[in-house]
Protein backbone atom coordinates (compact mmCIF):
# COMPACT_ATOMS: atom_id res chain seq x y z
CA UNK A 1 0.00 0.00 0.00
CA UNK A 2 1.12 3.55 -0.56
CA UNK A 3 2.19 5.34 2.42
CA UNK A 4 -0.32 8.03 2.10
CA UNK A 5 -2.67 5.84 1.75
CA UNK A 6 -1.47 3.83 4.54
CA UNK A 7 -0.92 6.91 6.68
CA UNK A 8 -4.19 8.23 6.61
CA UNK A 9 -5.91 5.06 7.05
CA UNK A 10 -3.97 4.79 10.67
CA UNK A 11 -4.98 8.73 11.35
CA UNK A 12 -8.70 7.84 10.80
CA UNK A 13 -8.93 4.50 12.90
CA UNK A 14 -7.18 6.47 15.41
CA UNK A 15 -9.37 9.26 15.02
CA UNK A 16 -6.47 12.05 14.05
CA UNK A 17 -6.35 14.80 11.91
CA UNK A 18 -3.24 14.99 9.55
CA UNK A 19 -0.11 17.57 9.93
CA UNK A 20 1.40 18.39 6.90
CA UNK A 21 3.85 19.87 6.30
CA UNK A 22 5.85 21.98 3.51
CA UNK A 23 9.72 22.93 2.93
CA UNK A 24 11.48 24.31 0.01
CA UNK A 25 14.49 21.88 -1.64
CA UNK A 26 17.64 23.25 -0.92
CA UNK A 27 16.74 25.80 1.10
CA UNK A 28 18.87 27.07 2.30
CA UNK A 29 20.68 23.84 1.87
CA UNK A 30 20.71 20.20 0.58
CA UNK A 31 21.78 19.23 4.88
CA UNK A 32 19.58 21.42 6.23
CA UNK A 33 16.90 20.22 4.11
CA UNK A 34 17.09 16.70 5.05
CA UNK A 35 17.51 18.15 8.81
CA UNK A 36 14.45 19.94 9.02
CA UNK A 37 12.40 17.19 7.25
CA UNK A 38 13.31 14.53 10.31
CA UNK A 39 12.80 17.62 12.29
CA UNK A 40 9.58 18.02 11.33
CA UNK A 41 8.50 14.35 11.75
CA UNK A 42 9.81 14.49 15.07
CA UNK A 43 7.84 17.63 15.86
CA UNK A 44 4.43 15.27 14.54
CA UNK A 45 4.36 15.83 11.13
CA UNK A 46 2.28 13.48 9.60
CA UNK A 47 3.39 13.92 5.69
CA UNK A 48 5.92 15.73 4.50
CA UNK A 49 5.92 17.86 0.97
CA UNK A 50 9.35 18.92 -0.40
CA UNK A 51 8.96 21.93 -3.06
CA UNK A 52 10.58 21.83 -6.19
CA UNK A 53 12.35 25.18 -7.01
CA UNK A 54 10.73 27.47 -9.62
CA UNK A 55 11.63 30.57 -11.34
CA UNK A 56 7.71 31.43 -11.69
CA UNK A 57 5.81 30.35 -8.42
CA UNK A 58 2.56 32.03 -9.27
CA UNK A 59 0.80 29.99 -6.59
CA UNK A 60 2.93 30.93 -3.89
CA UNK A 61 3.43 34.02 -1.54
CA UNK A 62 6.52 35.88 -1.15
CA UNK A 63 8.05 33.61 1.76
CA UNK A 64 7.88 30.70 -0.70
CA UNK A 65 8.93 32.81 -3.33
CA UNK A 66 12.00 33.68 -1.80
CA UNK A 67 12.87 30.48 -0.43
CA UNK A 68 12.22 29.40 -4.58
CA UNK A 69 14.89 31.85 -5.47
CA UNK A 70 17.78 31.24 -2.74
CA UNK A 71 17.83 27.56 -3.65
CA UNK A 72 18.07 28.52 -7.51
CA UNK A 73 20.37 31.19 -6.96
CA UNK A 74 22.76 28.50 -4.75
CA UNK A 75 22.86 26.18 -7.77
CA UNK A 76 19.79 24.02 -7.52
CA UNK A 77 19.10 21.39 -9.53
CA UNK A 78 15.96 19.38 -10.24
CA UNK A 79 18.01 15.78 -10.00
CA UNK A 80 19.27 17.06 -6.12
CA UNK A 81 15.82 16.92 -4.94
CA UNK A 82 15.85 13.16 -5.20
CA UNK A 83 19.05 12.71 -3.58
CA UNK A 84 17.74 14.87 -0.39
CA UNK A 85 14.66 12.49 -0.82
CA UNK A 86 16.70 9.78 -0.14
CA UNK A 87 18.21 10.76 2.14
CA UNK A 88 15.51 11.89 4.37
CA UNK A 89 13.95 7.75 3.89
CA UNK A 90 16.91 6.63 5.15
CA UNK A 91 15.91 8.25 8.68
CA UNK A 92 11.79 8.98 8.41
CA UNK A 93 8.54 6.85 7.64
CA UNK A 94 6.30 9.14 6.77
CA UNK A 95 5.06 9.39 3.22
CA UNK A 96 7.46 12.48 1.50
CA UNK A 97 6.01 13.69 -1.52
CA UNK A 98 7.26 17.07 -4.49
CA UNK A 99 5.05 19.72 -5.02
CA UNK A 100 5.83 21.33 -8.15
CA UNK A 101 4.66 23.47 -10.88
CA UNK A 102 4.43 21.44 -14.26
CA UNK A 103 7.42 22.89 -15.95
CA UNK A 104 10.29 21.33 -14.52
CA UNK A 105 8.72 18.22 -14.79
CA UNK A 106 8.32 18.47 -18.73
CA UNK A 107 11.42 20.11 -18.84
CA UNK A 108 12.93 16.88 -16.99
CA UNK A 109 10.38 14.66 -18.44
CA UNK A 110 7.90 12.69 -17.34
CA UNK A 111 8.07 8.93 -16.81
CA UNK A 112 11.75 10.16 -15.64
CA UNK A 113 10.87 12.12 -12.79
CA UNK A 114 8.43 9.77 -11.65
CA UNK A 115 10.54 6.95 -12.03
CA UNK A 116 13.41 9.11 -10.12
CA UNK A 117 11.33 9.71 -7.38
CA UNK A 118 9.79 6.34 -6.84
CA UNK A 119 13.16 4.77 -6.60
CA UNK A 120 14.03 7.83 -4.26
CA UNK A 121 11.52 6.61 -1.99
CA UNK A 122 8.67 9.34 -2.77
CA UNK A 123 5.11 9.20 -2.25
CA UNK A 124 3.36 11.79 -4.46
CA UNK A 125 3.22 14.47 -6.13
CA UNK A 126 1.54 18.14 -5.86
CA UNK A 127 1.21 19.87 -9.17
CA UNK A 128 -0.69 23.00 -8.60
CA UNK A 129 -0.75 24.62 -11.63
CA UNK A 130 -2.06 21.19 -13.53
CA UNK A 131 -6.29 21.34 -14.84
CA UNK A 132 -7.20 17.52 -14.13
CA UNK A 133 -8.81 17.88 -17.82
CA UNK A 134 -5.02 18.03 -18.38
CA UNK A 135 -3.00 15.62 -16.40
CA UNK A 136 -3.52 11.96 -18.13
CA UNK A 137 0.00 11.71 -18.92
CA UNK A 138 1.26 12.51 -15.77
CA UNK A 139 -1.04 10.54 -13.94
CA UNK A 140 -0.78 7.76 -15.56
CA UNK A 141 3.33 7.90 -15.15
CA UNK A 142 2.49 8.48 -11.48
CA UNK A 143 0.26 5.41 -10.87
CA UNK A 144 2.56 2.91 -13.17
CA UNK A 145 5.39 3.88 -10.78
CA UNK A 146 3.15 3.81 -7.48
CA UNK A 147 2.89 7.37 -7.02
CA UNK A 148 -0.17 9.07 -5.61
CA UNK A 149 -1.12 12.31 -7.50
CA UNK A 150 -3.36 14.86 -5.44
CA UNK A 151 -6.08 16.55 -6.89
CA UNK A 152 -6.63 20.52 -5.99
CA UNK A 153 -10.06 22.31 -5.53
CA UNK A 154 -10.77 26.01 -5.03
CA UNK A 155 -13.03 27.97 -3.23
CA UNK A 156 -13.88 29.00 -6.75
CA UNK A 157 -14.79 25.58 -7.88
CA UNK A 158 -18.34 24.76 -8.57
CA UNK A 159 -19.83 20.93 -7.47
CA UNK A 160 -20.12 20.55 -11.15
CA UNK A 161 -16.20 20.13 -11.45
CA UNK A 162 -15.89 17.97 -8.78
CA UNK A 163 -17.76 15.30 -10.39
CA UNK A 164 -14.12 13.69 -11.86
CA UNK A 165 -12.93 13.10 -8.10
CA UNK A 166 -15.08 9.79 -8.38
CA UNK A 167 -13.13 8.33 -10.34
CA UNK A 168 -9.79 9.23 -8.15
CA UNK A 169 -8.15 6.01 -5.54
CA UNK A 170 -5.73 6.79 -3.29
CA UNK A 171 -4.49 9.57 -2.01
CA UNK A 172 -5.91 12.82 -0.92
CA UNK A 173 -7.80 15.77 -2.00
CA UNK A 174 -6.04 19.46 -1.30
CA UNK A 175 -8.54 21.94 -0.68
CA UNK A 176 -7.09 25.97 -1.20
CA UNK A 177 -8.60 28.07 1.58
CA UNK A 178 -8.02 31.36 -0.36
CA UNK A 179 -8.26 32.65 -4.07
CA UNK A 180 -5.08 33.99 -3.58
CA UNK A 181 -1.04 32.30 -2.59
CA UNK A 182 0.34 30.41 0.28
CA UNK A 183 0.93 32.71 3.23
CA UNK A 184 -1.91 34.53 3.96
CA UNK A 185 -3.06 34.74 7.54
CA UNK A 186 -6.65 34.55 7.88
CA UNK A 187 -9.66 32.55 9.37
CA UNK A 188 -11.41 29.82 6.94
CA UNK A 189 -14.38 30.87 5.26
CA UNK A 190 -17.69 29.60 5.20
CA UNK A 191 -17.28 28.89 1.44
CA UNK A 192 -14.38 26.54 2.26
CA UNK A 193 -17.02 24.92 4.47
CA UNK A 194 -19.44 24.37 1.79
CA UNK A 195 -16.27 23.48 -0.65
CA UNK A 196 -15.34 20.31 1.81
CA UNK A 197 -18.78 18.93 1.77
CA UNK A 198 -19.30 19.30 -2.07
CA UNK A 199 -16.15 17.49 -2.34
CA UNK A 200 -17.28 14.48 0.43
CA UNK A 201 -20.38 14.22 -1.27
CA UNK A 202 -18.43 12.87 -4.67
CA UNK A 203 -15.15 10.92 -2.63
CA UNK A 204 -14.02 9.17 -0.14
CA UNK A 205 -10.70 10.70 -0.36
CA UNK A 206 -9.40 12.28 3.12
CA UNK A 207 -9.66 15.98 2.38
CA UNK A 208 -6.74 18.59 3.67
CA UNK A 209 -6.46 22.20 3.57
CA UNK A 210 -3.92 24.10 2.93
CA UNK A 211 -3.14 28.44 1.68
CA UNK A 212 -3.49 30.50 4.75
CA UNK A 213 -2.69 27.58 8.00
CA UNK A 214 -0.07 28.78 9.89
CA UNK A 215 -0.96 29.21 13.73
CA UNK A 216 -2.21 26.51 16.27
CA UNK A 217 -5.82 28.36 16.14
CA UNK A 218 -6.06 27.59 12.29
CA UNK A 219 -5.02 23.47 13.04
CA UNK A 220 -7.70 23.57 15.28
CA UNK A 221 -10.33 25.27 12.92
CA UNK A 222 -9.78 23.05 10.37
CA UNK A 223 -9.34 19.80 12.05
CA UNK A 224 -13.30 20.27 12.85
CA UNK A 225 -14.19 19.51 9.38
CA UNK A 226 -11.60 18.22 7.08
CA UNK A 227 -8.99 15.64 7.74
CA UNK A 228 -5.69 17.40 7.83
CA UNK A 229 -3.86 20.62 7.25
CA UNK A 230 -1.45 21.64 5.29
CA UNK A 231 1.25 24.49 7.12
CA UNK A 232 4.60 25.67 4.59
CA UNK A 233 5.06 29.20 5.01
CA UNK A 234 5.54 29.44 9.20
CA UNK A 235 8.15 26.84 8.50
CA UNK A 236 9.66 28.28 5.41
CA UNK A 237 10.02 31.58 7.50
CA UNK A 238 12.02 29.50 10.31
CA UNK A 239 14.73 28.44 7.12
CA UNK A 240 14.92 31.52 6.26
CA UNK A 241 17.05 32.85 8.95
CA UNK A 242 19.44 30.44 8.53
CA UNK A 243 19.89 32.68 4.77
CA UNK A 244 21.13 35.80 6.89
CA UNK A 245 18.66 37.77 5.15
CA UNK A 246 16.38 38.57 7.87
CA UNK A 247 16.89 41.33 10.54
CA UNK A 248 17.95 38.90 13.01
CA UNK A 249 20.73 37.23 13.92
CA UNK A 250 21.79 34.27 12.01
CA UNK A 251 20.87 31.09 14.41
CA UNK A 252 22.47 27.96 14.02
CA UNK A 253 21.64 24.95 12.59
CA UNK A 254 20.85 22.95 16.19
CA UNK A 255 18.54 26.59 16.74
CA UNK A 256 16.37 26.12 13.83
CA UNK A 257 15.78 22.06 13.90
CA UNK A 258 15.00 22.34 17.44
CA UNK A 259 12.41 25.70 16.51
CA UNK A 260 10.91 23.17 13.59
CA UNK A 261 9.96 20.60 15.71
CA UNK A 262 8.65 23.16 18.15
CA UNK A 263 6.79 24.44 15.87
CA UNK A 264 5.26 21.58 13.81
CA UNK A 265 4.42 20.10 17.74
CA UNK A 266 2.41 22.87 18.65
CA UNK A 267 0.35 22.65 15.28
CA UNK A 268 -0.26 19.25 15.89
CA UNK A 269 -1.22 19.24 18.87
CA UNK A 270 -3.79 22.39 17.64
CA UNK A 271 -6.11 19.85 16.03
CA UNK A 272 -6.99 18.74 19.69
CA UNK A 273 -7.66 22.32 20.88
CA UNK A 274 -10.24 24.52 21.23
CA UNK A 275 -10.02 28.75 20.87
Amino acid sequence: MNRIDATFSNLSRAGEKALVAYVTAGDPSPDLTVNAVTALVAGGADLVELGLPFSDPLADGPVIQRASQRALTAGFRTSEIFTMIERARRQVAVPLMVMSYYNPLMQYGIRLFCRDLSRAGGDGLLIPDLPYEEEGELREEAEAHGLRLTAFVAPTTTPARLEHLKDLEGGFVYCVSVTGVTGTDQTISKRVRDVIRWIKEETLLPVVIGFGVSRPKHVAEVGTFADGAVVGSAFVRILETASGESQLAVPDEATIVKELTQMARELKEGFTMSF
